[in-house]
């Protein structure tokens, strides 16, 4: 029985592994708004470097890689961009926190009075993403879209996770243009 059981603890932390991989999208919008009468986009004027707590990840190359999937998103959807005061005003967030996760299993032992208990601590790095949207004067929030998930120092494809990162999340975004649901576009 008590193989079992350490076979199922084994197996439950394999599964939480696997799906800590996963990236975990949510989204919210006003549901009175018509997305039909949008055709521009531009930067929000306060849109700088918002990323909190990433040196890491905060600096130019990944902030433009950011900025033209979040562009490439909204273009194959028929917007166009514009340098300011667009029908929408585009801006992103990324705030990456230290997390520690620890996970105990008992150890096979040869009696059955004292049990004896692995415990394993691993300290990752938990990164939101959040792109905001808001009408032309920046006083009403039309879409919230965000995505969360466990992230690594220096992966060696960076362009792929942020663009398929971006693809997942406005794969919830209600935009129509001229009547017709716009398709988002494939990550390469």
């Amino acid at each position: 029985m008590k193989k079992l059981i350490s076979y199922l603890c084994l197996l439950l932390i394999a599964l939480l592994s696997a799906c800590s991989q996963k990236v975990l999208v949510k989204s919210h919008y006003d549901h009175d708004n018509d997305f039909s009468q949008i055709t521009t986009f531009s930067w929000s004027p306060t849109q700088e470097n918002n990323i909190a707590n990433a040196a890491t990840f905060a600096n130019d190359f990944n902030s433009q890689l950011v900025k033209d999937a979040i562009e490439q998103e909204l273009t194959a959807r028929g917007l166009d961009k514009v340098s300011a005061n667009g029908d929408i005003q585009i801006e992103y967030f990324i705030n990456v926190d230290s997390k520690r996760s620890v996970i105990t299993s008992p150890l096979p032992t040869i009696d059955n009075f004292d049990e004896e208990y692995r415990v394993k601590a691993e300290q990752f790095k938990r990164a939101t993403l959040t792109i905001h949207i808001e009408n032309t004067d920046g006083t009403a929030t039309l879409w919230v879209g965000s995505a969360e998930g466990v992230i690594i120092d220096a992966p060696k494809n960076t362009k792929q996770i942020i663009e398929s990162t971006i693809n997942e999340i406005f794969s919830q975004f209600p935009f129509r243009t001229n009547n017709v649901v716009a398709q988002s576009i494939k990550s390469e």
